[in-house]
């Protein structure tokens, strides 16, 4: 069964939308107005001019009203929301961490008599909590993405495991498919558990020994074109059995790495084998009492014959036009009439259409042919199709 991987970067937050724009909105506000609680002091209490102080703030401020607006937008955007918990969560961790480091720094700063310390905390803190926001929207992304993913995969591993046929999830390494995954189905058909054959070659697995090798060319094929087929005989639960293999290319999972689809076709080829020789006896009977076949599309007006009927009405091997008309310009005038009316309440009466009449050959001979066929009716009991035969019975 396929394994179904959990990530820990798609585990939601606990912070909700609604708590997380607050607590961006507490610290944007905060952080302005320490801001502008600074702008105050030089301005009042130091005698700086006014712009000077406020020019020297403004970035900052800017900054930390972009707190609560970014989070605003996200909150009020549906595409944007969900990133908001994790974008509050680092922008208040990049706060925090820049404004420590910050304090730090200043009190090194203080103790060599530097100026303005609560200015730098403020400043490299409101920077700290841009930067987390960033970072934060960013992480929020790539958890939704690798939540997306492993959904599709999820969904992919669910469809797989519902089909009927076996697929293997496999590794192209050399000449060897290392399994690193199947559904159920590959266990039912070849009786190895899924589990238990991880990293395992597929072709020491289910390919008998010595039988059609160089299928392992068809992965190399797949990762070349994209995808291809072959059939192939495999060891299974009831022994060898025929398969058509369709190998596809996994893109999502590296250009190494492919899915093979298994689909039995056994009992189709041995009916094809059936056929096969049921159609030769067919033919060997046909050509023993000098018999060939037709077949009449009614409504189109299209005739055609094998070689043997060609042959009885004495056209050269595909010489025979393929119409009715072509038909009756060799009965005999004589015989036409009666032909034609068998024909005619064949049809009407959906009977087995059979009758006798004389084939004018060139050269002045003749031949008598008993035809026989069967009519084909559409839904609405229109006749759309005769298939037939013509057989010598001139002896």
């Amino acid at each position: 069964m396929f394994d179904s991987a959990t990530d820990a970067l798609s585990r939601p937050s606990a912070l909700g939308r609604r708590s997380a724009f607050q607590l961006l909105l507490v610290v944007g506000l905060t952080l302005t107005a320490s801001l502008l609680f600074d702008v105050y002091a030089d301005w009042v209490r130091q005698g700086d001019p006014l712009w000077t102080t406020v020019l020297e703030n403004l970035v900052p401020i800017l900054l930390a009203l972009a707190l609560p607006y970014v989070g605003w937008r996200l909150l009020q955007s549906p595409s944007g929301a969900p990133y908001l918990p994790d974008v509050a969560k680092y922008a208040l961790v990049g706060s925090l961490g820049l404004g420590l480091l910050a304090g730090l720094v200043v009190g090194v700063q203080v103790l060599q008599e530097e100026i303005k310390p609560a200015v730098i905390v403020l400043q490299l803190t409101t920077v700290g909590g841009i930067a987390g926001l960033c970072v934060g929207y960013s992480t929020a992304q790539l958890k939704e993405a690798t939540r997306d993913a492993q959904d599709d995969r999820n969904r992919l591993e669910n469809l797989l495991d519902g089909l009927p046929v076996p697929v293997v999830h496999g590794r192209v390494e050399g000449e060897t498919l290392n399994i690193l995954a199947a559904n159920a189905a590959f266990e039912r058909a070849f009786g190895h558990d899924p589990e238990e054959s991880i990293v395992e070659n597929l072709y020491d697995l289910i390919r008998p020994g010595g039988i059609q090798r160089g299928a392992e060319r068809i992965n190399h094929q797949a990762l070349d074109e994209g995808i291809a087929e072959a059939e192939v005989q495999c060891e299974t639960l009831d022994g060898q059995r025929e398969f058509q293999l369709r190998v596809a290319q996994a893109l999502d999972s590296g250009a190494s790495e492919t899915y093979s689809v298994y689909m039995d076709i056994t009992e189709r080829k041995r009916r094809e084998e059936r056929l096969q020789t049921l159609y030769a006896r067919l033919q060997l009977a046909l050509d023993v009492s000098d018999t060939g076949t037709f077949d009449w599309e009614i409504q189109a007006g299209e005739v055609i014959w094998d070689e043997t009927s060609e042959r009885l009405f004495g056209y050269e091997p595909g010489g025979f036009p393929g119409t009715f008309a072509a038909w009756a310009q060799h009965v005999h005038p004589d015989d036409l009439p009666g032909a034609w009316e068998d024909i005619e309440q064949a049809i009407e009466n959906q009977e087995k259409y059979k009758t006798e009449f004389r084939v004018q050959i060139p050269g002045g001979q003749q031949r008598w042919i008993e035809a026989q066929g069967v009519v084909e009716y559409d839904d609405r009991g229109e006749p759309i199709r005769m298939l037939g035969i013509h057989t010598d019975i001139t002896e």
